[in-house]
């Protein structure tokens, strides 16, 4: 009676260990996923304020020779390249970019003249831009673009309910705006989101990219067996992201899956593997190249 006393009791104390490790992990995985999220939020926010500090004054005749020719041009794309190089916040520049969105025909132009008020952070443009929003004549793809100008002026809000409205579809262009805006909105419709993705769309690389953003949030459990899937792709890039994600989630069976790929067939992973392994204070093997 006493030995099988003693067998529960060790029992119950193994238990106890793993689920102490798992915690560690899951807050280890939240705290490195969570600081990852931010750099990027801080990286695109970086970007904004940098464009604040140029003195739009000084740029006027510049400006101004940018909206001539914009309004000579008739192709779209000269049209959007000489939008992207309006990098002053000022009036003038604002209230020419919110007359594009207004009344331009082109689809591709206005959503990069709705990102280049983003990139200007023109909060006062954000009430005319959720009006925009509204219009029955306009896709959910430029909706989204608006959803994403709102949270990088951090009206998150508001950009998380266009978003919200929006973006739950497979198309892949609406994907490549969705994911990124979310990311950086960080939070349970972020989640949600990438949810969405990996179980209906059949696109591999949203779906890669949407489990990575998944485990940096604090899913594993759904994040997980996509990672381990990625990491049989002949893509490096593809590897090495999944390395990247099972680094954030940091439990005993991602660290045994980055150890495996230290002998990978292609070089880059490898490196990548020992080099995030270090990072996580894990022995690595000793491989020779």
């Amino acid at each position: 009676m006493k030995q099988i006393f003693l067998t529960i009791v060790a029992l119950c104390m193994t238990c106890q260990a793993i689920q102490a490790q798992q915690k560690i992990a899951d807050t280890n995985s939240l705290t490195l996923g969570r600081q990852w999220q931010q750099d990027y939020v801080q990286t695109i926010r970086g970007f904004v304020e940098e464009n604040k500090k140029i003195s739009c004054e000084e740029k006027i005749s510049y400006i101004r020779q940018i909206m001539a020719k914009f309004i000579e041009t008739t192709e779209s794309e000269q049209k959007r390249e000489l939008l992207r190089q309006i990098k002053y916040s000022c009036p003038l520049t604002i209230s020419f970019l919110d007359s594009i969105v207004q009344n331009d025909t082109s689809e591709a132009v206005r959503r990069t003249a709705i990102s280049c008020l983003s990139g200007l952070d023109a909060v006062t443009s954000i009430p005319f831009l959720l009006r925009h929003a509204k219009r029955s004549d306009i896709s959910s793809r430029e909706k989204a673009e608006v959803g994403s100008a709102l949270i990088i002026m951090l009206d998150y809000q508001n950009g998380e309910t266009i978003l919200n409205q929006n973006c739950f579809s497979t198309d892949r262009k609406l994907c490549d705006i969705c994911i990124w805006s979310y990311f950086m909105l960080g939070n349970e419709s972020s989640k949600n989101y990438y949810r969405y993705i990996i179980t209906h769309s059949n696109d591999s690389s949203i779906i890669n990219c949407s489990a990575q953003r998944l485990a940096e949030l604090g899913d594993s459990e759904m994040a997980f067996p996509v990672l381990e899937k990625m990491l049989q792709s002949n893509k490096e890039e593809r590897k090495s992201g999944a390395i990247r994600g099972l680094q954030v989630i940091g439990d005993e069976k991602s660290i045994q899956l980055i150890k495996k790929m230290q002998r990978d067939i292609d070089p880059v992973v490898r490196k990548r593997a020992r080099n995030t392994l270090e990072e996580m204070d894990i022995k690595t093997d000793e491989v020779n190249e």
